[in-house]
């Protein structure tokens, strides 16, 4: 029996039969039409993700211009680093773009309004602030500006809007009333409860008020009752060519998904959380609630049917954002929890449950193109010619580095001492002829970078904000064509 928790850890065992629950056998005449729809799920699902395949490289390719990461260079002593500096147009053409978003949205106080239209404004203004009091609680502000940097690095982003089911917990203070027994009227004893106790009520004073005795502080489950706004990771983001099914691919642990199971019975098949739970126990893993199940959410707008299944086969998407953080000269490889990579378990399927019967996940590209679902993006517009004007000025630096650290020739029937020579002539070189030059040593000539050199990283700036419409726009039409050197400028 293969082993369905990965992660890099050794096998878990032998199963261990007798330790799992048994899933309640389901009905012979659903059992048919489940397993057509299971098959057929995991089929689109596999088609979508062979889809995304090609652009996922890209994609990775623009988060590093987004952070400024390059290879090391190295002179060809495989050992002195050369000039490796990025010019951040990518990371600061997105930040503009993302900050002017966010003032277009959210400058303006309410940033949603609600207008009567044949009623009175009182109802319109107390929608509004129950509008904007979910939209708080949900993190709308935050979400959004997550949404718009995606957008911009990756050129696609989705955007689910759920309704948050969970609980939040609050501890607060409860008055401790002064209490007694709830005597019968008739017979003048007390009232006694199904477990032979008096019932209890409250004593009320004088003016008719309940006489409170102290305080206790007492914590309660609250429903949320508001929006959930989730931007979709572009790696858990699977789209139909034809657009009408999307599924976004999310990770939870299976801890998490028994308290969701708890709190909401009808989010998942019983038979499917059994089916999981025993496949955990024949492989005797200790740590069930922290193995991660990724788990893929089918929404079909022709259909209008939504499924949950089990999508451990999707390991690409995993190891891209392990590479995200590699990238930052870091790993969390050998840190993550297991992950659940069994047989495809349907965990729910049914009718769209909301009333407008649509996808409640929607993705946009930055620039929409027709015929490509992806559309392009900021950095994606402006890559090429951002890596030229890397490429420009690390020349320049090398050459002023070449310049100051200079190359020599020399003749080798002079004794000369190769140790001092070497400790102060990095990154140069030194080459070696028989015969003069200069009697003993001699600089070899150098490329000095001149004025025209320069001018190619404004031409390739000009390209830049020409391409991304994004411009240094505040000294234009004051007196002069070009941009400003202020920080952004440069």
């Amino acid at each position: 029996m293969d082993n369905p928790i990965n992660g890099g850890a050794p096998d878990l065992g032998q199963p261990n039969p007798g330790t799992a629950p048994q899933a309640a056998t389901p009905d012979p005449t659903a059992s048919v039409d489940l397993t057509a729809i299971k098959l057929w799920t995991v089929e689109q699902l596999q088609r979508m993700r062979n889809f995304r395949r090609p652009y996922d490289t890209r994609r990775s390719y623009y988060y590093r211009q987004y952070i400024g990461q390059r290879d090391r260079k190295l002179y060809p002593d495989n050992l002195t680093p050369r000039s490796n500096t990025f010019v951040p147009y990518a990371a600061s053409d997105t930040e503009a773009m993302v900050s002017r978003i966010q003032d277009a949205f959210f400058s303006i106080d309410p940033p949603i309004e609600v207008r009567a239209k044949g009623g009175s404004d009182d109802g319109a203004d107390a929608m509004q602030k129950v509008q904007l009091t979910c939209l708080h609680r949900a993190k709308w502000i935050k979400q959004i500006e997550i949404m718009t940097r995606d957008l911009c690095i990756y050129g696609h982003v989705g955007l689910k809007i759920d309704w948050d089911w969970d609980f939040d917990t609050v501890t607060g203070p409860e008055p401790i009333l002064q209490m007694q027994p709830f005597v019968d009227a008739n017979t003048g004893q007390p009232i006694l409860d199904q477990q032979g106790q008096p019932v209890m009520v409250p004593v009320h004073g004088m003016d008719g008020n309940t006489i409170q005795i102290g305080t206790q502080m007492v914590t309660k489950q609250v429903p949320k009752n508001c929006p959930k706004i989730i931007p979709i990771d572009i790696y858990d983001l699977l789209i139909d060519p034809d657009e009408r099914i999307v599924a976004h691919v999310q990770e939870i642990s299976f801890g998490e998904l028994q308290r969701q199971v708890q709190n909401n019975p009808k989010l998942y098949f019983p038979d499917a959380i059994a089916e999981i739970t025993k496949q955990l126990s024949q492989h005797r893993v200790l740590d069930q609630p922290g193995v991660i199940i990724r788990m893929a959410e089918v929404w079909d707008d022709t259909k209008k049917t939504v499924t949950v299944i089990t999508f451990g086969e999707d390991a690409e998407a995993i190891s891209w954002k392990d590479r995200r953080y590699q990238y930052r000269n870091a790993s969390y490889s050998a840190y993550k929890r297991r992950v659940y990579n069994g047989p495809p378990v349907m965990l729910y399927t049914g009718p769209n449950p909301f009333a407008h019967k649509r996808i409640p996940i929607l993705h946009t590209g930055y620039i929409k193109v027709k015929g490509d679902v992806y559309g392009i993006g900021l950095i994606e517009k402006i890559s090429d010619l951002n890596e030229g004007v890397n490429t420009f000025v690390n020349m320049i630096t090398d050459n002023w580095n070449m310049g100051i650290n200079r190359r020599y020739a020399y003749d080798v029937q002079v004794d000369i001492d190769h140790e001092q020579m070497d400790m102060g002539n990095v990154p140069g070189g030194k080459v070696g002829v028989v015969g003069d030059p200069s009697k003993a040593i001699m600089p070899l000539p150098t490329f000095v970078p001149d004025q025209g050199a320069y001018m190619l990283v404004d031409l390739y700036k000009g390209m830049i904000e020409m391409q991304s419409g994004i411009s240094d726009f505040y000294a234009k039409g004051v007196g002069s064509p070009s941009g400003n050197r202020t920080s952004s400028g440069i």
